[in-house]
């Protein structure tokens, strides 16, 4: 699940004059990435202070979601009369990626296993499962402690939980938890 009008490839772009108000506001498409995207074409402003702000369109980055990685990027510029000012923007990931792998050994020796995994950032951030055999993406959370609640269940059908818990958590960080027998 991915939050509702999230495009990765679209920017919604934002330029606010020194005053606060907002001069211009567009979505940006690129069919193949953004990687040195540049915008073709001109916008006239006033000469002043402006804040170019730049970010994943159709959310806002406080959410979760699979396969949805929220960039953001911001940069000031000061237009001048008479010349032509020109803005680069470099957007970054902005939100906190986790991915949840099952070694084989651990797939043998379990009838089921779930990983439910949510942000201590709100109630409000859907927690996200990952599913033994089925849940191969990877999600993105706002940044912010992450709680791990793993769930098997036995070949003999019993049932058992582990809690664990990330912090000092950043935007960009990649946490990677792989399950996997103990070494004997």
């Amino acid at each position: 699940n991915k939050p509702n009008g999230y495009d990765a490839r679209k920017l919604e772009v934002t330029i606010t004059s020194e005053d606060g108000s907002v001069k211009k506001t567009s979505i940006w498409t690129a069919e193949d990435g953004f990687a040195e995207a540049e915008f073709q074409g001109n916008i006239m402003l006033a000469p002043g202070k402006y804040t170019i702000e730049a970010h994943s369109a159709g959310w806002d980055g406080s959410g979760s979601g699979f396969d949805a990685p929220f960039y953001a990027g911001t940069q000031e510029v000061t237009v001048k009369k008479g010349t032509l000012s020109r803005a680069k923007l470099t957007c970054t990931q902005d939100n906190v990626k986790v991915t949840v792998n099952w070694d084989e050994s651990f797939v043998n020796n379990f009838a089921e296993a779930s990983t439910v995994v949510s942000s201590a950032v709100s109630e409000d951030v859907a927690a996200l499962t990952f599913i033994m055999g089925s849940t191969t993406k990877s999600a993105y959370f706002p940044v912010g402690d992450l709680k791990l609640l793993l769930s098997v269940t036995n070949k003999s059908n019993l049932a058992y939980a582990m809690k664990s818990t990330f912090t000092d958590v950043h935007a960009r960080d990649h946490f990677v938890v792989t399950y996997k027998e103990a070494d004997a």
